[in-house]
């Protein structure tokens, strides 16, 4: 999820255990995306792009017991509102359907920056990714990310704008709001 430092833990990955095949949505400017993949990609891992032959690639990786990486809470074009925070979010079913799909163990995984100025790796298990009724198991994810998030409050980025997408009939609650 968008807390932690996730760039760093791509690295951190890459030493400790092996390659990561992460999903990347390149950002509009093309020579910022080139830089953002060399870095993301200068420790053996792997970026793929957020189409349909990028996905493709997601679950042939974890098929050959490969570990892939996907931001859950990013705001999809296509998804399911499950609660997050006692709010209705926009939740993509990615993850859902790659652990359905592959079997896969679903983790969880933020790099916390802790008192000391370091990293401290953080795991956690979502078991109930995995089940058949994908309502349940989006709510089991957002409930997840919330614990972690409410544990580290202030390495959550309360700036991406997570409640964008609304339930018809609900105005977008940003809507008005100035950028500081």
């Amino acid at each position: 999820p968008h807390i932690g430092n996730w760039e760093l833990y791509n690295a951190f990955y890459a030493q400790t255990v092996g390659q990561l095949t992460a999903l990347f949505k390149p950002p509009k400017q093309k020579a910022m995306a080139r830089i953002i993949e060399r870095v993301r990609m200068r420790y053996g891992n792997q970026m793929v792009p957020t189409t349909p032959r990028g996905l493709a690639r997601l679950f042939k990786v974890l098929k050959q017991g490969g570990t892939v990486a996907v931001l859950p809470d990013q705001v999809p074009e296509v998804g399911l509102f499950v609660p997050f925070f006692g709010q209705a979010a926009f939740t993509d079913r990615l993850a859902h359907r790659l652990a359905l799909k592959s079997g896969a163990t679903p983790v969880l995984v933020a790099l916390i920056r802790n008192a000391r100025g370091r990293f401290d790796v953080h795991y956690q298990r979502v078991p109930d990714l995995g089940q058949e009724d994908e309502v349940m198991a989006l709510t089991a994810l957002n409930a997840a990310v919330e614990a972690l998030v409410r544990q580290y409050p202030t390495q959550y980025q309360w700036e991406y704008k997570r409640f964008k997408k609304q339930p018809t009939g609900l105005q977008d609650p940003y809507q008005g709001l100035r950028e500081i």
